[in-house]
């Protein structure tokens, strides 16, 4: 069976790529390499480690999940990565580091054409503090920034 990337990894439980590589660190889920996971292995450990997190299996540490509910665990992951990539696949969906990068560039291109403009300086300024403010809302409003 093909290993997962941290990336995958993470994207398929719901956690960040750093609170993956703490669990790892910490034994807590095992890794085949560098950044690389077995799919049933991890998501076993995972499901463990998230019903001795909320108290379903207290005195039962040692306890295992069955192989059965792991497999059920790791097909619904599966299926929610694949329906992601149908997603952006079909365009109804775009990933948030091309929005970012795209928004970029089009901003500096705006102000490299405001720039060579003939506009006095006072109103290229007026104009650059509207689209800063505009920008901000932006990064507020989509949980850029805070």
């Amino acid at each position: 069976m093909n290993t997962w990337t941290s990336t995958e990894t993470s994207e398929a439980f719901g956690i960040t790529v750093q609170q993956l590589n703490t669990l790892a660190r910490s034994g807590v889920i095992p890794k085949e390499g560098r950044g690389q996971f077995h799919p049933i292995k991890t998501t076993l450990a995972f499901v463990t480690y998230v019903r001795n997190m909320a108290g379903e299996s207290q005195g039962l540490a040692a306890a295992r999940v069955s192989s059965e509910e792991a497999r059920k665990e790791l097909w619904y992951q599966q299926a929610r990565k694949a329906k992601v990539a149908a997603d952006i696949a079909e365009r109804s969906v775009v990933e948030i580091d091309q929005v970012r990068a795209d928004m970029t560039e089009l901003l500096q291109t705006i102000a490299t054409t405001i720039k060579a403009s003939s506009m006095a300086r006072e109103q290229i300024n007026d104009l650059f503090k509207v689209i800063r403010e505009g920008g901000t809302a932006f990064d507020v409003k989509y949980g850029w920034r805070s």
